[in-house]
């Protein structure tokens, strides 16, 4: 067995050391910081990972344990136990939204670890391999050993077993078995979690107001619970109520800041209803908290570039995106990300020639800037055209959006918006009939390619096109399945599968319950 001790104090880290070489744990290595710790744990599988809180000047141990489960680095069965002397509010709300196997506060001796380890590892000897099927993302393993263990009589993880299958139900977008499961839990006892999984099935059905109102429930009940006011939020946006979804997650942030997702939703959806001093805000929150993590993101700086132009504060945008070019220098779309909102920051500051000198790096190929920009930035992109009179490079980027969002009633709402707000409507609702025909035609195309036998030339058809729009979800399944059918035919190859794989990432990043997405992902697995 081994184990990881992560605490910025020697003298603390050889007590946790030795304790846990007195239980019998031989293999126990020792790290001072969350540079160290990250290193280790993307290379050694360790069984027991003990991480204090508090680690001094740098991420903390809960920004640790969101990098770990994110890049799925930590063992799915490792038991991680958060060491703390500090039981601040804003950290034990922080653990709500990634929680740890258990927690132990200092000062405490061998005893109360040896209790704890055990407890947690013999969970998780028993539900480990569930957690590791759900890792692994094969949800219907998951479901097969559930069930087996469920079969058995008395078992005292039964609840355990039920709710990861109704979490690998809701994974693989079967709403209706997963809210039989979280309804029937909630005859024998109201289990927070089993409220939460409710909501998450009515929402995964399409239900947003019944969800939002299982969410309201639950926050009534328990105000600490952090993530039924992201899944509420969302249901807001679904239904078009961004105030009631920046409503909420205000509420959120009020009581756990630390999260810099939440910030980043709150910043987009305060930008979205013009409240900018509280959108400036929460992006340069996000800039903050993310600094020194994985989740360190140029979209961060570029947002808040964004806002800060449209609040009035033009030439410390210009500030914030030279810095930008000096943070990810060498990173993939820097130049065209920092271009693109450099120009409309010039814009805004009226300087319409430095404006369009920006924008002459930025190159013409619209369906590449249309897929690899932040879709806000875009669509001020393709407004700002419109403002200077450039209407046919503002079609042609709104074109490209509509192709790779077509099937997304949100985005196709906001690129309508950008219409209407330069008067003109008619011509957006004619784009966007003419852009919904135009896909379709093609993935007819294909199919007919596929009805005749001619899966290379549908293999052809369908790859240019997911390449070229590699947001289109009905073009990318289309792709793994005509590849799918062709190894299915002429056997499995690694290029095969790995064209299967990046098809498939692409929808799983948005809609990771599409029902075809889950039956493609079976296909694949049993080539």
């Amino acid at each position: 067995m081994k184990a990881l001790v992560i605490d910025d104090f020697n003298e603390m880290r050889r007590s946790m050391k030795r304790m846990l070489e007195e239980l019998g744990v031989k293999n126990v290595d020792m790290v001072a910081n969350a540079r160290e710790a990250l290193a280790k744990i993307a290379l050694v599988p360790y069984d027991i990972i003990l991480c204090d809180y508090n680690l001094g000047d740098g991420r903390n141990g809960q920004q640790i344990l969101e990098e770990v489960k994110e890049r799925g680095i930590v063992k799915a069965d490792a038991a991680y136990i958060m060491v703390t002397a500090e039981m601040g509010q804003d950290m034990v709300l922080g653990a709500v939204d990634y929680l740890p196997d258990d927690y132990l506060t200092k000062p405490f001796v061998g005893e109360v670890l040896n209790k704890r380890i055990n407890k947690v590892l013999a969970r998780k000897a028993h539900i480990g391999k569930i957690e590791v099927a759900l890792q692994k993302t094969n949800y219907d393993l998951a479901i097969k050993l559930c069930d087996e263990n469920l079969a058995g009589e008395g078992s005292p993880y039964a609840l355990d077993y039920l709710r990861l299958k109704g979490e690998a139900l809701l994974l693989l977008g079967e709403c209706d078995k997963a809210h039989s499961i979280f309804s029937s839990l909630l005859e024998r006892h109201p289990f927070q979690w089993a409220t939460f999984g409710l909501g998450r099935a009515e929402k995964c059905s399409g239900n947003n107001r019944a969800a939002a109102q299982v969410f309201e429930e639950l926050i009534d009940e328990n105000n600490r619970f952090m993530t039924a006011y992201d899944q509420l939020a969302e249901c807001h946006q679904q239904m078009g109520d961004t105030e009631g979804a920046q409503r909420v997650l205000s509420d959120a942030i009020s009581i756990s800041p630390r999260s810099v997702q939440r910030q980043r939703e709150f910043g987009k959806v305060a930008f979205e209803n013009d409240d900018l001093e509280a959108a400036t805000l929460s992006f340069r929150r996000a800039v903050t908290l993310s600094h020194d993590s994985y989740l360190k993101s140029m979209d961060d700086y570029t947002n808040l570039a964004r806002t800060m132009a449209s609040n009035g504060k033009g030439r410390d945008a210009l500030v914030l995106i030279n810095k930008a070019k000096t943070e990810f220098k060498g990173k993939r779309n820097l130049d065209m990300q920092t271009a693109v909102v450099e120009s409309l920051v010039h814009q805004k500051l009226g300087d319409s020639a430095k404006a369009q000198e920006a924008m002459d790096r930025v190159g013409a190929n619209n369906d590449l800037t249309a897929s690899q920009m932040p879709l806000d930035i875009t669509l001020d992109l393709a407004g700002s055209n419109l403002e200077r009179n450039e209407k046919e490079k503002a079609m042609g980027l709104l074109g490209s959006l509509l192709k790779n969002f077509y099937e997304d009633d949100l985005v196709v709402d906001k690129i309508r918006k950008v219409f209407n707000d330069h008067n003109l409507g008619a011509e957006g609702d004619a784009l966007i009939r003419e852009i919904r025909s135009e896909i379709t035609d093609l993935n007819n195309r294909g199919v007919s390619l596929v009805k005749e036998g001619n899966l290379d030339d549908a293999i052809g058809l369908f790859e240019e096109a997911a390449n070229r729009l590699p947001k289109n979800k009905t073009v990318n399944l289309n792709a793994a399945q005509v590849v799918i059918m062709q190894m299915q035919k002429l056997g499995a190859n690694r290029t095969g599968l790995q064209q299967v794989n990046e098809f498939l990432d692409r929808v799983r990043d948005s809609d990771p319950a599409n029902e075809k997405l889950v039956a493609l992902q079976r296909m694949a697995t049993e080539l």
